[in-house]
């Protein structure tokens, strides 16, 4: 094709530019608005469910807000995706949750993916927050049993194997020095032996849920006994100002950089991690 001489030409081919521009710049900005429209809708969603989830109890406000400040932590604006460094981060900055073994178990239970590799998204995370502040202790417990559980949300018990993990980091911290395997292993044992004496309650060498529920009804102390995977009131409650009684255009100025902010402060905070008490609470023999 020739290239247009006359000013006629010219003008006809640059209008001819300049309307297919504008015609792509409006499909763009109807793509764009379709989208948000579509994102809207599907936090409106996510909000609902967990309102449900949550009993109908739980303010939905607060449930908005919440998912506001989830917003903020993926890796690119209007993303999904929470990784395991700022789900960590976030654990340590605003619940002084610090166990890595523990938050490792909490991220694959608050996962909604069946298999590997494990991604927690925008609802998974502002569901766990939510049932942080919640007040209903059946589905704190059923939390709590599903991160003591190597099943997650599909363990209907935990094994004595399981239970000897879990106390196993408390014996190596606090434990001797000179203390050989079977001296370690006798002490693990004896604790294990000590839970299922409390806990297993038709004596099949197991935790069964309902025993669990049982005893966290008898007792709320022993809610966490092997080991915090709950944020302690104080912790809820500094969190509760930045999110209670805002409007969601606050709690986004609140928590913008959040990300940013969050993960490079978390570097000093692992500087000074220690493997934490696994066995908080103190058992007796009936």
């Amino acid at each position: 094709m020739e290239a247009p001489h006359t000013k006629k030409q010219r003008y006809t081919v640059w209008q001819s530019v300049s309307q297919t521009r504008a015609k792509l710049e409006a499909i763009n900005m109807v793509k764009k608005d379709i989208n948000y429209f579509q994102l809207r809708r599907s936090f409106v969603d996510m909000a609902q469910a967990i309102f449900e989830f949550l009993g109908k109890k739980f303010p939905l406000d607060v449930i908005n807000n919440v998912m506001m400040y989830a917003r903020q932590l993926p890796a690119y604006a209007g993303g999904m995706e929470i990784g395991e460094d700022i789900f960590n981060a976030q654990m340590a900055e605003h619940f002084g949750l610090t166990s890595t073994s523990m938050l490792q178990k909490m991220y694959r239970v608050c996962c909604k993916t069946e298999r590997a590799p494990f991604v927690m998204d925008v609802s998974d995370y502002c569901e766990l927050v939510c049932t942080f502040m919640a007040d209903n202790l059946r589905i704190k417990a059923d939390f709590v049993f599903n991160c003591y559980s190597s099943r997650g949300k599909d363990g209907m018990f935990i094994t004595r194997k399981e239970l000897v993990g879990s106390v196993r980091p408390m014996v190596l911290e606090f434990a001797d020095d000179d203390l050989d395997g079977g001296g370690e292993m006798e002490i693990i044992n004896y604790f294990v032996d000590l839970i299922t004496t409390k806990v297993d309650l038709d004596s099949n060498g197991k935790i069964d849920r309902w025993e669990f529920h049982k005893l966290v009804s008898q007792d709320i102390l022993m809610l966490q006994f092997l080991g915090p995977c709950l944020p302690d009131g104080k912790h809820i409650n500094v969190f509760k100002k930045k999110i209670y009684g805002k409007s969601k255009f606050e709690v986004q100025a609140i928590f913008r950089n959040e990300r940013q902010r969050t993960l490079k402060s978390y570097d000093n905070v692992k500087k000074g991690m220690i493997i934490q008490d696994l066995y908080p609470v103190p058992l007796e023999l009936p």
